[in-house]
């Protein structure tokens, strides 16, 4: 997706310092690639020492600070205050995200896909929502989504809903100075995952992240049977709450 968007930026690359430094990286990424198969790699190099253009390391004390700051369990806050103004598939797409831990984009997605689907097999299988059967929508590269793991219910809610617009129900929010962070839900989703019983490496695979440890990329097999058991009892835990707080 980025390579496409910015593919312009192969001859002149300025923009790229004008993008916050985790954009910066993935973008660059991108490029780096695309040069490569279109074989203009040492001229794209030659452009971003010319811009002074380089790669920025981790800032771990930005990260550790993002740590000790984290407030992604004030967005239930922040979503009881929307939630007089969503529409019923809208307070239901809400909770598809909590349970899911999706992007915005991915989940957007996927909810509508579930609905629109003729053959749900072809998508749900046995409790497990198979998103890289449907690489166009939801392999983009450094953004991916493989897998969600969410109950049968859940499920057959969504496929008897209407499908969701998010641009739509942003702008009616917008209207009321009101908005959700979408982000600061995947990332309560996240912290519940590893709060109640799932291993950081199983929450990666879950977010479409793959680590780039040995460990996982060569040695790591978890058995999927018990990590599905342990994911639907933790995404229950999670729905008991959503319905006591929130009454999703």
């Amino acid at each position: 997706m980025y390579a496409t968007r910015y593919s312009h930026l192969l001859e002149n690359p300025a923009m790229l310092e004008t993008f916050t430094p985790c954009k910066k990286a993935h973008v660059l990424k991108a490029l780096i690639c695309l040069s490569k198969f279109l074989g203009v790699y040492e001229e794209f190099k030659s452009q971003l020492k010319r811009f002074g253009i380089k790669w920025e390391k981790p800032n771990n004390l930005a990260v550790f600070f993002r740590i000790m700051n984290n407030k992604s369990k004030e967005v239930i806050v922040e979503v009881k205050k929307v939630l007089p103004y969503l529409r019923p598939n809208e307070k239901l797409f809400i909770k598809y995200c909590f349970l899911t831990g999706l992007r915005r984009v991915e989940a957007e997605k996927s909810f509508n896909l579930i609905i629109q689907i003729e053959n749900l097999e072809d998508y749900y299988n046995n409790g497990v929502l198979e998103h890289f059967r449907h690489p166009k929508l939801f392999l983009r590269g450094t953004k991916n989504c493989f897998i969600s793991i969410v109950p049968e219910d859940l499920i057959k809610r969504i496929r008897e809903s209407q499908p969701i617009n998010l641009n739509s129900m942003r702008l009616r929010l917008r209207r009321k100075n009101l908005s959700i962070h979408f982000g600061a839900i995947r990332d309560y989703y996240a912290t519940f995952m590893l709060e109640h019983g799932l291993l950081r490496e199983e929450v990666d695979i879950l977010q479409g992240r793959v680590p780039s440890s040995i460990l996982v990329r060569h040695y790591w097999s978890p058995n999927f049977k018990e990590m599905k058991t342990r994911v639907l009892k933790a995404v229950q835990r999670l729905e008991d709450t959503l319905n006591s707080t929130l009454s999703l």
